[in-house]
């Protein structure tokens, strides 16, 4: 009954402070589990020289697609998933794929630069990605070449 109550006020307490459209959602869940919501408008960019990596454009947390999983670092620890809206687990260590991320990853997104030159990037529509499989023809990077 205890449970009961306080996961209806947590429950309570985030939907009634959340934005009336929000494409990501991300909470501290039960247990510290997270708790991600990613809206079926959501769109992921391939991250330049990593193999395969995608980001979730369009949320200030760092979310990622890679290898068929989503990634999401809080508070020191790494979780994955199979969806990004559900089944969170601790994931111990570092995720190999985050060693080709470069640190200033999302000011070179911003900035519309990868190394000083054009990133023209595609964005990928979240439900195209859904179980980490791109369609044929999503999910390239345009213009840019490696050296």
């Amino acid at each position: 009954m205890k449970k009961s109550a306080i996961l209806f006020l947590f429950s309570f307490v985030v939907l009634s402070s959340t934005a009336a459209k929000a494409d990501i959602n991300v909470n501290i869940g039960i247990n510290g589990m997270p708790s991600v919501s990613v809206s079926a408008d959501a769109t992921v960019v391939l991250i330049p020289d990593t193999p395969d990596v995608y980001f979730v454009d369009n949320s200030q947390e760092d979310i990622f697609l890679w290898n068929g999983f989503w990634w999401k670092s809080m508070n020191g620890k790494w979780f994955k998933s199979e969806s990004a809206n559900s089944g969170w687990q601790v994931f111990v260590g570092t995720p190999q794929f985050f060693t080709t991320v470069k640190p200033d990853w999302r000011k070179e997104y911003k900035s519309g630069k990868w190394n000083g030159k054009p990133w023209r990037y595609e964005k990928v529509p979240y439900g195209h990605m859904k179980k980490g499989k791109k369609d044929k023809g999503h999910g390239k990077e345009k213009g840019h070449k490696k050296d």
